[in-house]
Order: structure tokens, then sequence, then C-alpha cells
């Protein structure tokens, strides 16, 4: 006759990992993992230190944004407008108050959310001949539409 069948597990797979459920101070678990290091590899716990791992990984993420803002290949570029910048330079230039070259970082700043000076600086040069505007001793200026 045949033996009844056991249950093997009483785990909910459905119910997400508590981290604080099993862990003792001297494991390892979440801190360490490299799927490429052989004593992680062999691991038991190979899953379940992953999973730790990737959510000490994604709090740090969400905290560096919060302070930095978002990473550079989060930032849209994209959002620039040059035509509209182009017309507020040319309002200032007839107000006889050029646009200052720290005024237009500014701009862009905002316009993309970026907090990176360098990375706006780079943008601004790439991309600074290709529209109708050009910079003169610090001062963005209209170029002259008669040439």
């Amino acid at each position: 006759m045949r033996n009844p069948r056991e249950e093997k597990s009483t785990i909910d797979l459905l119910k997400p990992i508590d981290n604080a459920v099993g862990l003792d101070k001297a494991d390892c678990l979440g801190l360490l993992y490299d799927p490429k290091n052989k004593e992680c590899s062999i691991c038991q716990e190979q899953a379940y230190c992953a999973n730790l791992y990737a959510r000490d990984v994604q709090k740090k993420i969400e905290f560096t944004e919060r302070e930095q803002g978002p990473f550079l290949d989060q930032v849209d570029f994209k959002s620039v407008n040059w035509k509209v910048l182009e017309k507020i330079a040319c309002q200032y230039e007839v107000d006889n108050d050029p646009l200052s070259f720290n005024e237009l970082i500014t701009e862009i700043k905002a316009l993309t959310k970026c907090a990176d000076d360098v990375a706006v600086t780079e943008f601004i040069r790439r991309n600074l001949p290709k529209t109708n505007l050009t910079l003169e001793a610090g001062y963005v200026k209209g170029k002259n539409k008669n040439n």
C-alpha cells in the first residue's frame, strides 16, 4: 500500500521575503553578493542573497537620486527647446541686458532637472552651433540674420 504524500514545505511563495527573519549577524547575506565568487555560486541561499542585495542597491540609488537629482542617463535633454531659448536671448538683447552663459546653464538645468554643471555645459557646447545663438564674452546672443 502506498504511503500518503507528505507536505514538503509550508512556506508561502506568494508572500514577500522578510529580511529580518532568520538572519544572523555573521551571515553575509546581501552584503557581499557576487555571482562570480566561488563561495556565492555554491551557496544554497544565492537567490535569497541576490534579492537582499538588489533591495540594498535600490535603496542606495533612491537616496542618491533624492540628494543629487537624477543620474545622467535619466536626464531628458530632448526637453530643451532651442527656439524658445533663442527668443529669450533675443528679447534680452532688445532690452540691452544680454543673457549670460550662467543664466543659460540655469535655464537648461531647470528644463532637464539635471544638477551637473559639466554635463549641461557640454550639452550647450555641442548644440549651440546648431542654433541661431552665439557665445560672445560670456553672453549668449542671436546670430546676425543679415549674413
